[in-house]
């Protein structure tokens, strides 16, 4: 867990812990809204603070595999969103990327119709000149809120 709270900090994330009674308080507190649930959001206005589910975590290079968000027409949001906020089950951090391809919603969802992703920290560009812009083709922000309990 450490090497991976290590990794997600060098690419210029931040890790929470929690558990699974706090969870809602703590994305209440960020002020997300959160996609895993049945909620109205839509690009045309999309949120600042958007959450989203993570399936397994490589602590080698602390990415996160996330799997589409159900609703079509919110598929966009967590990309369009200032702050990015994905819950993860603590147990769901293995060693390296060859552990999480075995994940079995990560066998499962290869191959399929969506748009699942691997994240590792906030958007980060920089142009020929070094300088780095933060969000410019993503959210600004990253939390991985480390969820500790059944999962």
């Amino acid at each position: 867990m450490d090497r991976f709270i290590a990794r997600l900090e060098s690419v210029g994330g931040c890790a929470r812990r929690t558990d699974l009674a706090r969870l809602q308080a703590v994305l209440d507190e960020l002020g997300a809204v959160d996609l895993r649930d049945d909620v109205a959001a839509s690009p045309a206005a999309p949120p600042e603070v958007c959450a989203v589910r993570g399936v397994v975590a490589s602590a080698e290079d602390a990415a996160i595999y996330v799997p589409a968000v159900p609703k079509a027409e919110q598929r966009a949001l967590p990309w369009l969103s200032l702050h990015l906020v994905v819950v993860l089950a603590a147990d769901a951090v293995v060693a390296d990327l060859h552990a999480a391809f075995a994940h079995p919603e990560v066998r499962g969802g290869l191959g399929r119709a969506g748009m699942s992703s691997w994240i590792s920290g906030p958007s980060k560009t920089a142009d020929i000149e070094q300088t780095l812009v933060m969000g410019a083709h993503g959210p600004q922000a990253l939390t991985v809120l480390l969820v500790d309990g059944p999962s």
